[in-house]
């Protein structure tokens, strides 16, 4: 058996925010940071490996973190949309349905146009699949 390769408190990724100033800053994250918003969020979901995530934020937002790390380290399924995918709700839909995508994470102002286009079209039925819908 191989040796730790590193520890809790190395450096896991680095996150830039624009901070106060308008000037990029970067905001560096440990795998401990990473594993403490796992280890949370099985306090409060429910998740198992039978689910299957849609990543639906851009892999430079931190949220996709929780998106990505959530779900692999779960042995859960995840569905990496394509552009079109991403931006259009129709395809969305179509992806849900397709994948039986069951956490889906979203903004709340996609999350309405999201939920407006399921309504008017009445396609409650493709998004059945549905048990968390996470907004960050």
């Amino acid at each position: 058996n191989a040796g730790s390769l590193g520890s809790s408190c190395d450096l896991a990724y680095v996150i830039y925010t624009s901070g106060t100033t308008g000037k990029p800053k970067g905001v560096l994250q440990t795998h401990r940071n990473v594993d403490r918003l796992i280890k949370a969020s099985e306090r409060i979901y429910d998740f198992d490996e039978d689910d299957c995530w849609l990543l639906q934020h851009e892999y430079v937002f931190d949220f996709s973190v929780w998106e990505i790390w959530g779900s692999l380290l779960r042995g859960c399924k995840l569905v990496i949309p394509s552009a079109d995918s991403a931006k259009d709700v129709r395809l969305l839909v179509e992806l849900i349905h397709e994948n039986q995508v069951s956490v889906l994470n979203q903004t709340p102002s996609l999350f309405y146009v999201f939920a407006d286009y399921v309504l008017d079209f009445e396609l409650q039925n493709a998004v059945t699949s549905l048990r968390y819908v996470v907004f960050g």
